[in-house]
């Protein structure tokens, strides 16, 4: 109810409320293995008039299914970690219940050795495969993921523009900076950079720093625009 509550109370009634509804149900039972939801029967009442508003009454049947237990986590493709490291980082594990957050979880942690290395575009996917027949060894429901990796191009350093710094600021940035053009684009790289440098920056106190870059898809180059301003932590 509460999710249901989330999603619909107070918003404005229109064809999508349906789906937003669905939607917001959905992960809330997935999150707790119920994959096969179903929101059905869908209907609204007749409007009525209170604090001012004309609020309308919505109803809907929920099917839960069955709850669902992860079988098997299987990765294949080009990895950058064995099956014991992944085991270690997984979030998600055989003998859970299988919640798609945790899958989430775990496909970014799979994702994350790839934007070190400039595969911007990399493609982690899960297929599940679903055993709705009880047995011995698994008594309820069950799903196995087959986790795919397709790296994708690397992506490399190009232009670095420095924003309302002036020329001994800008210099003593560049002094620091170690991913050159020409390099594989490393995506955790800017965000960090200040605040691993925060010592060798001291002239730069009371200063902060947002990141844009503008990734080429033709050309596999990222420009990366860094726009100081006053105020705020150095990040």
């Amino acid at each position: 109810m509460n999710a249901i509550a989330k999603a619909a109370v107070g918003q404005e009634l229109n064809d999508a409320t349906a789906a937003t509804l669905q939607t917001a149900l959905r992960a809330v039972y997935h999150r707790q293995g119920y994959l096969d939801f179903a929101m059905t029967k869908y209907s609204h009442g007749e409007p009525q008039r209170a604090e001012g508003k004309i609020r309308i009454p919505l109803s809907a049947t929920i099917v839960e299914g069955p709850q669902y237990r992860v079988a098997a986590l299987t990765l294949s493709g080009d990895v950058l970690m064995t099956q014991e490291e992944f085991a270690k980082r997984a979030k998600l594990h055989a003998g859970d219940v299988a919640n798609e957050d945790l899958l989430r979880a775990t496909l970014a942690e799979i994702a994350g050795p790839y934007k070190t290395r400039g595969n911007l575009r990399a493609s982690i996917e899960a297929t599940p495969a679903f055993d709705r027949t009880a047995h011995f060894d698994h008594p309820g429901n069950s799903v196995s993921y087959s986790i795919d990796v397709v790296p994708g191009p690397v992506f490399h350093m190009g232009k670095l523009t420095i924003v309302n710094l002036d020329d001994d600021q800008k210099a003593l940035v560049l002094k620091y900076w170690t991913m050159h053009a020409g390099e594989a684009y490393d995506a955790t790289y800017p965000p960090g950079f200040l605040t691993r440098n925060k010592v060798n920056l001291h002239a730069l106190d009371g200063w902060s720093a947002s990141y844009k870059q503008y990734e080429n898809d033709d050309t596999h180059i990222v420009d990366l625009t860094i726009t100081f301003q006053r105020g705020g932590p150095l990040n």
